[in-house]
């Protein structure tokens, strides 16, 4: 079928370019939760159930939170750092003293390091660093954050180790620890997060395809050990007990959800960390609330947490679903949804305010519950999926704090409440972030895709009998171009089939842009006009490895191509390797620089874009963030002075404009695009971006209702009014109102 093929991995990236995939089947968290009360009796020790009813009932909430039992109290050296599970008590005992947080998730890879202190002031500000009981005990606020360690980034290459600059979470842990923030981290090493493959590297893939992740299979057990060998000796000296601002670390992330239920596996887990952390550490797990999801993701000697959001039933979750395999301790909520994530293509999805601090409120009522908000600032997937839906390149999640950190109406509101239930001093508010609209940018078409490809690489292309998926050419992100010569005489129009695209697919017809091929859509064939030697090509776009469910050994390939009614065949591919981003970029520069073209020239709709922008003179020294808006343009990725904003696909909503950190801003600055599909420069002289001080990222989307019934799930019915007085007596674990 095809005589000699050309296989062009185009790194335009190292660039973690496609959002990272989320593989819920509609959504783990948020799904409907058939409730097991008439299958699985609550599980309920007496003292409690009595205490309980007794503090939601009979007390004032203030005076309930009050009670402390002092003969339980562990009494410790002044000089003595501890943090323990107090099981017998329900509580956390910090220094001896009862303990309760309110947290807040907050990803070290999602902020710019620039932003790092001014994130995590306006989280504590939020609530309160040091509330007071009668007794003058520290109790609730605002007192901790929360973040997963993202095993990926840290060790892009088998051996190769990355903690400096964005990616430096001891200074990051610092940062926390002085501004009198506890951590709760997220060891994995699979996280989810939303980000490729649940932050497992990519060349797990290479080195074993056949391996089974997130199991006790030897080959994969073999790097959790390496890697954790260099991760937890970072951490131990970070730890409560030895000086540091690290109370609890989480082993994997909703084990029971991940269909291999490997007790070996966790159990492993346990002890591996166990092994460097010493047995004084509180390990913690996470999984959803109901004894379906626990069974698997439970581990012995392990302390069980849940995760649920406002449209949950509080009282079976923590007493049906959590209290069966933590008979005794405190109640933890360890993701608790203050919104989603979005995806393009669908509405940008909200949390009613009202409902989401009526539930906090109702969940902090209990004086054994502690929670975290997941998350209290996305930030962004800097061009870092539900088969197949992909997420976004804000994170904005519609938390407490936007992604360019700024407060909102939901922050001011969970503040309020929780100075209403722990009141106190308060923190000053750090103001929004400053921004700044720098305007049009003139952008200049410089080359074509195929116009690039001959100087991408100085090495003759390598041979292959078949199409090398992206792991086996050790391509991480990004683009590949696959190409093969026709030596059929198809018929007019020929069927291009390709069995499979992991994601997208560009097809050409010699040097013309013809079709898409989409996993999203599942347009997997098309119609196409080509003659015998004419080259049939296919720029694969990788959007993200899948990240949830069983699917995360999701290989990034073509498969194999076949027309019309002539079968696939075995034919030689070969391919040009190319991988360094700052490489392309200084190409598209030398070629600007060397012989920009008109405005007048027709140009191909995949496609490479350059403009400059000087700083105001008042802001060289000191730039403000800003936001690219993309009118007119299609789909591609966006760089600021080599540094990767991420994908922007406008014509699909609801993100309209990309986040620009000041930190990538220089007094004068180049913008690069790489556009997929068509750009406002093939009609028009509207050739041009635009800078402006506010994002949007709630556009118009082709579908009208979000995937996940979120307006159904944080709708606001029955919101808690915060103007009447805080009555919790209709509270109990048989309650369905939550």
């Amino acid at each position: 079928m095809c005589v000699m093929g050309w296989l062009f991995p185009i790194a335009l990236c190292l660039l973690r370019l496609a959002a990272p995939l989320k593989g819920l089947s509609y959504n783990s968290h948020f799904e409907n939760r058939r409730s097991i009360r008439d299958t699985f009796p609550a599980f309920i020790s007496s003292d409690e159930s009595a205490s309980l009813n007794y503090i939601t009932a009979e007390l004032p909430l203030f005076a309930a939170l009050a009670i402390i039992k002092t003969s339980h109290f562990q009494r410790l050296k002044s000089s003595q750092r501890l943090f323990v599970v107090d099981y017998e008590n329900n509580r956390f005992l910090k220094d001896g003293k009862p303990y309760r947080y309110v947290s807040g998730s907050m990803h070290y890879m999602r902020i710019p390091r620039i932003h790092w202190r001014d994130r995590l002031l306006k989280l504590r500000a939020a609530g309160l660093n040091a509330i007071q009981t009668l007794l003058k005990l520290r109790a609730a606020g605002l007192n901790a954050i929360q973040t997963y360690i993202q095993w990926s980034l840290h060790e892009p290459w088998p051996g190769v180790y990355d903690f400096d600059g964005n990616l430096d979470i001891s200074s990051y842990f610092k940062e926390a620890q002085d501004l009198g923030l506890a951590v709760i981290v997220r060891l994995g090493p699979y996280i989810d997060a939303e980000v490729d493959m649940g932050g497992l590297p990519f060349w797990l893939l290479r080195e074993d395809p056949l391996m089974k992740l997130r199991t006790s299979d030897p080959s994969y057990m073999k790097w959790v050990k390496k890697w954790f060998g260099v991760l937890l000796p970072i951490l131990q000296p970070l730890l409560y007990e030895n000086g540091g601002p690290i109370i609890m670390m989480q082993i994997e992330n909703e084990y029971g959800s991940y269909f291999a239920c490997d007790s070996n596996y966790t159990l492993q887990l346990r002890d591996l960390t166990r092994g460097y952390v010493g047995d004084q550490t509180v390990l913690f797990t996470t999984d959803g609330p109901s004894v379906n999801y626990l069974r698997c993701g439970f581990i012995p000697k392990v302390f069980p947490t849940i995760d649920f959001g406002s449209g949950d039933d509080i009282g079976a979750a923590f007493f049906n679903g959590l209290r069966p395999f933590l008979p005794k301790g405190p109640l933890v909520n360890s993701e608790y949804y203050p919104g989603w994530m979005d995806y393009w293509g669908y509405p940008h999805s909200t949390g009613a305010t009202k409902a989401v601090v009526h539930t906090m409120v109702r969940m902090l009522a209990l004086p054994t519950v502690s929670v975290n908000f997941y998350v209290f600032h996305g930030g962004t997937n800097f061009g870092n999926s539900d088969p197949f839906r992909v997420a976004t390149t804000s994170y904005d999640y519609d938390a407490p704090l936007t992604e360019a950190g700024d407060p909102t109406e939901k922050y001011f509101a969970i503040r309020d409440a929780l100075h209403m239930l722990f009141p106190g001093p308060q923190f000053p508010v750090p103001g929004p972030t400053k921004k700044y609209a720098y305007g049009y940018v003139e952008m200049v078409y410089v080359t074509s895709l195929l116009g690039l490809l001959s100087s991408l690489s100085q090495e003759w292309p390598i041979s292959s009998s078949h199409p090398l998926t992206f792991e086996e050419i050790c391509q991480a992100y990004g683009f590949v171009y696959y190409e093969t010569v026709v030596d059929i005489h198809p018929t007019d129009p020929a069927i291009l089939n390709v069995s499979e695209v992991h994601d997208r697919g560009y097809v050409f017809v010699g040097d013309k842009p013809v079709g898409i091929l989409s996993r999203e859509s599942n347009s997997y064939s098309m119609p196409i006009s080509i003659i015998k030697g004419q080259r049939l090509g296919i720029l694969v776009e990788n959007q993200g490895r899948i990240c949830y469910g069983r699917d995360n050994n999701d290989f990034k390939v073509p498969h194999s191509f076949f027309i019309s009614a002539f079968e696939e065949q075995e034919c030689p591919w070969t391919y040009k390797e190319f991988y360094r981003t700052e490489d392309l970029l200084s190409q598209l520069r030398r070629r600007f620089q060397r012989n920009p073209l008109p405005k007048q020239v027709v140009h191909e709709s995949v496609a490479f874009y350059y403009g400059t922008f000087p700083l105001p003179s008042t802001l060289k020294k000191e730039p403000q963030d800003s936001f690219l808006q993309f009118d007119g343009w299609t789909r591609g990725i966006a760089w600021v002075n080599g540094f990767n904003l991420g994908r922007y696909w406008p014509v699909m909503g609801p993100q309209l404009t990309l986040y620009v950190p000041k930190s990538a801003l220089r007094p004068l600055n180049e913008v690069i695009l790489f556009e997929l599909e068509g750009s406002p420069c093939e009609q028009d002289d509207e050739c041009k971006v635009q800078f402006v001080d506010s994002p949007i990222l709630n556009g118009s989307t082709p579908h009208i209702e979000s995937p996940l019934s979120l307006v159904q799930r944080i709708s606001g019915d029955g919101l808690f009014d915060l103007s009447a007085s805080l009555d919790t007596s209709s509270l109990n674990p048989g309650d369905k109102s939550g």
